[in-house]
């Protein structure tokens, strides 16, 4: 009983943690980190999963040896487990204040192009993560839609804005 219920706490336990918007254990969330894609979303149970199995890898061969290489040479930190995944680990800041949006009163408009359900989500989710990032963040991500929306830089995220409210009001509110 001791031996199975040591497994499902040392192999799961983080996973369930993990998963979903507050992406931390407690341990994670006592210092202030948490886990997210790479894109800065929620992980899945699957990544959380996947994440955490593979910190059998990461304690190869001996003390976290090749976890411990893996965040030396890896662009963000990231440890084996992390880089498979597709998810690293971040500071939480919970007690910072997100930036305003930046205001360009352009009236919403529908999409230059037809765009599927997934597109759909991903402007009305800019639109509401847009707080939480920098002005230089918005732009960046901003500038990835140049082809729908014509525009680059402040007016790109305009744009957005515009196209993400217009989606909003569509469908009665929902995003």
């Amino acid at each position: 009983f001791f031996l199975i219920l040591f497994f499902l706490l040392e192999w799961f336990y983080p996973t369930l943690y993990e998963r979903g918007k507050r992406g931390a254990t407690p341990g994670k969330r006592i210092v202030g980190l948490r886990v997210v894609r790479e894109s800065g979303a929620p992980i899945t149970f699957g990544q959380a999963l996947l994440r955490n199995i593979l910190r059998v890898l990461d304690f190869m061969p001996f003390a976290y040896g090749l976890g411990i290489a893996a965040t030396l040479f890896s662009r963000k930190f990231q440890r084996v487990g992390d880089l498979v995944a597709g998810t690293v680990v971040v500071y939480a800041d919970s007690h910072s204040r997100p930036a305003p949006p930046i205001q360009l009163h352009i009236p919403p408009h529908p999409p230059r192009l037809a765009l599927h359900r997934e597109e759909q989500v991903a402007i009305t989710d800019f639109l509401s993560r847009a707080s939480l990032w920098s002005d230089g963040r918005r732009v960046e991500m901003a500038d990835t839609l140049e082809e729908l929306t014509g525009e680059r830089g402040v007016k790109g995220v305009g744009e957005v804005f515009a196209i993400a409210e217009w989606l909003r009001q569509s469908k009665g509110g929902e995003a």
